[in-house]
C-alpha cells in the first residue's frame, strides 16, 4: 500500500548536530565520524536530516557495547565471536600471528626448533641481545609468547607437528629457493611447519 510522501515524511524538529556526531562517534567501534546535512522538503517540518557514513578502512563496525552484525538477505544478524575474529583476520585488520594459540602452552614448544632459532639468529645477527636471554624471555622477545600465552607465531615456528596439524588443518607453506635475486630454482607448496634452517625465503 502506497503511503505517499506527505504521510511518510515528517521531517525533523530541533536538534544539535554536534550532539548527533558525538553520540554516533562514541557509540560505534571503531569510531565513525559521520557527515550531517539538512535537505529542504515541502512535507512535515520542511527539512529532513541526511546522515552520510563514509566508507570505513577498518571493518567490520559495531556498537561500543561489542555487538557486530552482518547483512543476511534483508536482515542484519549478529556475528558470533569466532566469525568476527576470522573476518577481521581475513581483512588484515588483526595480525593472526600475534593472537593466542588456543590449547598450546609454552612447555609444549619444541626445544630443538627453539635452539635452531637461536642458531639462525646467531648467524644473522651475532650481536643480538636476544641471544643472551633465557628461554622464556627469548620466546617473548621474538613474539612467540605474549602475556604468558603462546602466539600464532610461536605455533608456526615451534609448535609440535601433531598440534600444528590439529590447530591449522588447512595450512600450507610455500618454499622458494633462489639461485640469484631473479632466478627461482624451486617453488614448492608444502604442508608442515616451516623450518628456519630450510633455506626458504
Amino acid at each position: 500500500m502506497l503511503r505517499g510522501r506527505a504521510t511518510a515524511i515528517h521531517g525533523v524538529g530541533n536538534y544539535d548536530p554536534d550532539d548527533w556526531r558525538k553520540t554516533i562517534f562514541s557509540s560505534t567501534t571503531p569510531n565513525i565520524a559521520v557527515e550531517l546535512s539538512e535537505l529542504a522538503v515541502p512535507e512535515g517540518t520542511g527539512r529532513i536530516l541526511v546522515v552520510r557514513v563514509p566508507n570505513g578502512t577498518q571493518p567490520p563496525y559495531g556498537t561500543s557495547g561489542g555487538i557486530f552484525k552482518r547483512r543476511v538477505g534483508k536482515n542484519c544478524m549478529p556475528m558470533d565471536p569466532h566469525a568476527f575474529q576470522r573476518h577481521r583476520i581475513s581483512l588484515g585488520a588483526v595480525d593472526w600471528s600475534g593472537l593466542p594459540a588456543a590449547g598450546l602452552r609454552s612447555d609444549d614448544l619444541d626445544a630443538v626448533e627453539i635452539q635452531r632459532a637461536r642458531q639462525f639468529l646467531a648467524r644473522a645477527n651475532p650481536q643480538s641481545e636476544l641471544l643472551n636471554l633465557e628461554r622464556r624471555e627469548f620466546l617473548q622477545g621474538i613474539g612467540a609468547v605474549r602475556n604468558n600465552e603462546v602466539t600464532g607465531a610461536g605455533l608456526l615456528l615451534f609448535g609440535p607437528d601433531a598440534m600444528f596439524r590439529e590447530l591449522c588443518p588447512q595450512h600450507q607453506v610455500q618454499y622458494i629457493l633462489q639461485s640469484s635475486p631473479v632466478d627461482v630454482t624451486r617453488n614448492d607448496f608444502l604442508t608442515g611447519r616451516p623450518a628456519l634452517h630450510s633455506g626458504a625465503h
